[in-house]
Parts: C-alpha cells; structure tokens; sequence
C-alpha cells in the first residue's frame, strides 16, 4: 500500500475482508487503479490479491466557521484540492465557490494547494470569509497582549462585536470597553461610523465593577 508517496505493508489481509474493514485498519479512503473502492464490496471483487498495490488517501474532519459561533463539520481527503473543499462548502451552505476565502488562521488557502500541501489536519478550524458580504476580520487587543480575531461587517453595532468578545474572554457585555484611536465606542454606533476597516487594531478594557 502506499500513502501520500509512502509505501508500507499491511500484513494479514484475506481476499474475503470488506473495503471497510481495510480503512478501520488505516482510516483512509482506499484507491485501486484509479477505482475508489467501496466500503461494502470484498477485495476480491476488485481483482486485489497478494502484493497488489493500493493507495491510500487521509480523510481529515475539519471545523468550517461562518462566525465565531456558527460552524459546520467537513470531511476531506489529503489529497484534494482547495476547491474542492469549498464546493463540499458550496453544497452544504449555498454561497457559490467563486464567493469563498477560507484561511486557516492567517493564512489564506490558496486554490492550486492540496489539503495535505496546506498543512490542514483533522480537527482544524478554517475560517469561511464571503467575499462580496463586506466580511473583514478587525484585531482586538487586549492590555496583557492576547490578540482576539473578530468578524465584522460595517453595519454591524459595536454592541454586536462586544457580545462576540463575550464567547472568547467570558466577561458580561457591560463590562467591556472598547478603544478605538483613542476613543471609547460607543454600543449604539456602527463598524462604518467609526472608520474601522480591516485589520483595524482595537483595544479592549474590561471595566471594573461599579466602574
């Protein structure tokens, strides 16, 4: 068998095994002159016999987020490219691959890159950017360095962006203060009032009770 270019040895296969057996033992999806074997059939069914060759291909569970809240869960293979992670997205969510930018933290995935080529492993976040929604990530800083990565739009209230502060650092709504140039924000403004565009830095306080 061989694995992304790897060959090793899997000892003690019969004929008669399922192709499911085959990937409980590697959990890949299995590859047998360019036939994806399927998981009920034997290897019998498709001429495999002793020495014969079969590749092999890593699935990866990976964490598709619209928000910092919202996500949807995508199962992918090592070897597929970036657009074909986007059109699972485009199957699941409706908004067409021409639309999407996906980053794995702060890198965007670049369409001609493998999964495998991209570093992507299971259990990775990839943030889902819309690329005609106005989206833009803005970085909130907070006095002890931590630097928190929001998604925005420039409608959207600094309210909005306090409450999505609330699910990373577990302080009530009230208690946040946002610095911007200078300035406290205020909750009933917009993104667009105040001139925040991408990758604005923005300061976070949390204000002291009775404060």
């Amino acid at each position: 068998m061989r694995l992304d270019g790897t060959r090793f040895t899997l000892g003690n296969v019969r004929p008669e095994e399922t192709v499911m057996n085959i990937k409980k033992k590697v959990d890949t999806l299995l590859k047998h002159n360019d036939n994806l074997l399927q998981d009920p059939y034997p290897l019998s069914d498709y001429s495999i016999a002793n020495e014969s060759t079969l590749i092999l291909y890593q699935i990866f569970h990976v964490h598709i987020y619209t928000s910092p809240s919202d996500k949807i869960d995508l199962s992918i293979s090592s070897t597929e490219k970036v657009p074909d992670l986007k059109q699972k997205i485009e199957e699941r969510l409706r908004i067409p691959v021409g639309h999407q930018i996906l980053y794995r933290g702060d890198i965007e995935l670049e369409d001609h890159r493998t999964i495998a080529k991209c570093g992507i492993k299971s259990g990775d976040n990839i943030c889902l950017i819309h690329r005609y929604s106005g989206t833009m990530q803005i970085d909130v800083k907070t006095f002890e360095g931590k630097s928190i990565g929001i998604f925005t739009v420039p409608d959207e209230k600094i309210l909005k962006i306090k409450e999505k502060l609330d699910e990373y650092i577990n302080t009530k709504v009230e208690r946040i203060k946002l610095i911007y140039k200078g300035k406290e924000l205020i909750n009933e403004l917009t993104v667009k009032e105040y001139g925040i565009t991408k990758n604005s830095k923005i300061y976070l306080v949390a204000r002291l009770p009775g404060g």
